[in-house]
């Protein structure tokens, strides 16, 4: 398996990596089957989606991709209201953001790296409830090669599959 880009966060003034995909909500909850250009095996959501944390609110800025046709995507092709930003008042979950120390990388991993900790973001309704930070649940099965990232990526691929 190729290792996965994933989304990202702009979190108290830094970029990081967001392990989490809000936006493949937003498309469920909308019924909404996008058709994004594949171009890379390393993205086989078709897009890479920018996020950022203000005042406690999770919003979208901006989506990287582009349709079969070759069509760039904005926010205004999912959203025609909004140009600058989204209020993702749709979310509610937990977003997972990598932190510390790689303990293992490879190819049998979603994101390619197991990390020594997550920062975990709890949403609900969009708006930030509770942070916390903690041990990589990743890092419990170290000796075996993300076997937990590799459970979760085939059960979301299942998921996906029976929309």
């Amino acid at each position: 398996m190729t290792v996965q880009r994933s989304d990202r966060l702009i979190y108290l003034g830094e970029t990081v990596s967001l392990w989490s995909q809000p936006l493949d909500v937003y498309f469920k909850l909308a019924r909404i089957v996008p058709r994004f250009a594949i171009h890379r095996t390393d993205n086989w959501r078709g897009y890479i989606a920018t996020w950022e944390i203000i005042g406690e609110r999770l919003y979208l800025k901006y989506i990287n991709a582009e349709t079969e046709d070759g069509t760039k995507v904005t926010l205004a092709t999912f959203f025609p209201t909004s140009l600058e930003r989204v209020f993702a008042d749709w979310f509610s979950g937990s977003l997972y953001v990598p932190r510390g120390d790689v303990l293992e990388s490879g190819h049998f991993i979603m994101y390619g790296a197991v990390y020594e900790r997550e920062l975990v973001i709890k949403i609900k309704k969009g708006r930030v409830t509770k942070t916390l930070e903690r041990r990589s649940p990743d890092a419990i099965f170290r000796g075996r090669p993300g076997m937990r990232s590799v459970l979760q990526y085939i059960t979301r691929g299942l998921v996906n599959l029976l929309r």
